[in-house]
């Protein structure tokens, strides 16, 4: 709908009409990935498992969020061993509230989220999945500082890290991005 709004605008048939389509027309492959790459976790053989580790990318992005904000003092009794042998789930599920910046709950802001959905081909992808095209692809998240960049980029290392775990085990232990 952003595209098709932007199309109407009047740049986009005058005098740089050719760049500014040009630039739209990016924005039509891009979006095309992000439903294709949506379609991969919702669809084919390894659905579960990618949804799973959506799921919990998220998770790890909401505690970490959370405890962010949070004083790390006061929260030491519900993770309080490397081995998460005290991790009080029931913490999480009901006591933390996604309401961390205030009324509203915490979420992924577009560009985020977009980034994320744009090279999720590039994670969930398995061997002898992975297209020559996807290695022809840079993409980078420019914004301003505090903007949120490094939620983006957090965001794919933990989803990289669960899927290489949950793909190989111990095996998929150690640096990945």
């Amino acid at each position: 709908k952003w595209i098709e709004n932007k199309r109407q605008l009047p740049v986009y048939s005058g005098k740089y009409q050719s760049i500014a389509n040009q630039e739209l027309n990016k924005c039509d492959l891009d979006f095309l990935r992000m439903k294709k790459n949506i379609n991969l976790l919702f669809q084919g053989a390894n659905q579960e498992i990618n949804l799973e580790a959506f799921r919990l990318m998220n998770t790890a992005m909401f505690m970490q969020l959370w405890h962010s904000q949070q004083n790390a003092q006061s929260m030491k009794e519900n993770i309080s061993s490397t081995s998460f042998e005290d991790f009080n789930i029931n913490f999480y599920q009901n006591i933390a509230s996604d309401r961390i910046f205030g009324p509203n709950p915490a979420c992924w802001r577009p560009f985020q989220l977009a980034f994320i959905l744009l090279n999720l081909d590039g994670i969930l992808t398995y061997d002898g999945d992975f297209s020559s095209n996807r290695n022809e692809l840079v993409d980078l998240v420019w914004f301003p500082t505090g903007g949120g960049k490094t939620e983006a980029y957090l965001g794919l290392i933990a989803l990289t890290l669960i899927i290489r775990r949950r793909n190989y085990g111990a095996k998929g232990g150690g640096t990945a991005a």
